[in-house]
């Protein structure tokens, strides 16, 4: 009986294998698609359902006998998006809404791609998720130069016919390539970037894929004119930088590329850029930040109100107009992801999430500078926005990230030196 099952797990588990990252590439590969929202044509339903497919199978296939065992040795990053899966079933349990079941799968499904990609190896990571990312990353940058070029919705018109691009203070036309918002391929092209220069070989035809790439979301950030994704890229081209001064040569042509594709194209949008620094520069900080600091103490409110399990995933605004005043200059949920967390899955779900965060940045930085460096790049987003948590297409690309962040962790943890040249 027992040789007969070890044939057949022999047997099945290459093709498991093979499914396993097959789904993961796609998923990767369709981010744009991750809406749920089924956009408003045949053809973004098409693509939506083929993405929450290749989910599914993502997180049937990641699921095996060993997928548990020494949770405690796990990385942060896979406990940390545990953690908030459970915590969205939670609140979700205690406060259900249709809404609510939209979000709250969306953050369970994409736990298959965290459970995936930490047990990959610095090869599969390259080939199923690195390259997968940095191809609909490259894409997004040609749509985005497009709508730029154009002031019109190229691409994104293909999913929601008839629609036309965000325009901002009356005076910027902001592109959005095929995503719901700009801020969207800002951050899927930041974090490309994190895993780009984490994941980029020394040597050969794959490393100039790698620098195309990079240097393709560089120019999406430019162009997006996002200041969180501005301050995410300075802090990953800081990390980079420090790294190439301390001997890791790999990371020098990928921190000219990086800078002299952003720095370009940002120039021949410099008047946009002026906006965006003279909103930054204003008198008054709650205005300067577009109102966060009066949407903090609202969400800080309503978290006070409901500590326990919050007041339920997607609820935010429901509960905002119901029982608070809405501020009528900047009616908006909170932008920062542990108040939202907060309000929405409860003060301890917020805690633990927090800290976890905090421990992962820890493992990053004994793990080595490119680990630190990919750490890095989501964080002005966690910080200023929340479209990581409260947007479909970010919580994949959050599922994404703490995947790549985990098997980095792990690497460098038994093999530092590994991690300080990854082409080797």
């Amino acid at each position: 009986m027992t040789e007969t099952r070890a044939v057949l797990e022999a047997t099945t588990q290459p093709t498991k294998r093979r499914f396993n990252r097959m789904a993961v590439a796609v998923t990767v590969a369709m981010l744009p698609a991750w809406s749920l929202s089924f956009a408003e044509s045949a053809r973004g339903f098409g693509l939506t359902m083929i993405t929450v497919v290749a989910v599914l199978l993502a997180l049937a296939t990641a699921i095996d006998g060993a997928t548990f065992a020494g949770l405690r040795t796990r990385p942060a990053t896979v406990i940390l998006y545990a953690v908030l899966a459970v915590g969205a079933i939670i609140a979700f349990v205690f406060n259900p809404s249709g809404a609510g079941a939209i979000l709250a799968f969306s953050i369970v499904a994409p736990i298959g791609i965290v459970l995936s990609v930490a047990r990959y190896s610095i090869s599969e990571l390259r080939s199923y998720v690195a390259l997968p990312l940095l191809a609909t990353t490259a894409i997004q940058a040609f749509l985005v130069a497009a709508q730029t070029a154009t002031e019109s919705a190229v691409g994104y018109n293909l999913l929601y016919p008839g629609s036309t691009l965000l325009v901002t203070n009356d005076t910027i036309v902001r592109p959005q390539g095929m995503f719901d918002h700009v801020y969207e391929p800002a951050a899927v092209a930041l974090i490309t970037i994190g895993i780009g220069l984490a994941l980029l070989p020394e040597s050969g035809r794959l490393r100039m894929v790698f620098l195309v790439g990079v240097g393709a979301a560089a120019t999406t950030i430019a162009l997006t004119h996002s200041r969180s994704a501005l301050l995410g890229l300075l802090l990953v081209l800081l990390v980079a930088a420090i790294a190439a001064f301390r001997g890791d040569r790999g990371l020098r042509t990928g921190l000219v590329v990086v800078a002299a594709a952003f720095v370009i194209p940002a120039l021949l949008t410099a008047s946009a850029w002026q906006v965006r620094f003279d909103e930054s520069v204003s008198s008054d900080l709650d205005d300067a930040s577009l109102g966060r600091i009066t949407l903090a103490r609202q969400a800080i409110a309503m978290a006070g109100d409901h500590p326990i399990v919050g007041v339920g995933p997607n609820r935010y605004m429901a509960v905002l107009e119901a029982k608070y005043t809405v501020d009528e200059t900047y009616p908006y949920v909170v932008h920062n992801e542990s108040l939202m967390l907060a309000a929405e899955l409860g003060i301890p779900a917020a805690v633990a999430v927090t800290l976890l965060l905090v421990w992962a940045g820890v493992q990053a930085t004994k793990a080595g500078y490119r680990p630190l460096l990919l750490y890095a790049a989501p964080l002005a987003f966690v910080v200023f926005d929340v479209l990581l948590y409260n947007k479909p297409v970010g919580l994949l690309l959050f599922a994404v990230w703490a995947g790549v962040m985990a098997a980095l962790s792990a690497v460098g943890a038994s093999r530092k030196s590994q991690v300080a040249s990854l082409g080797s």
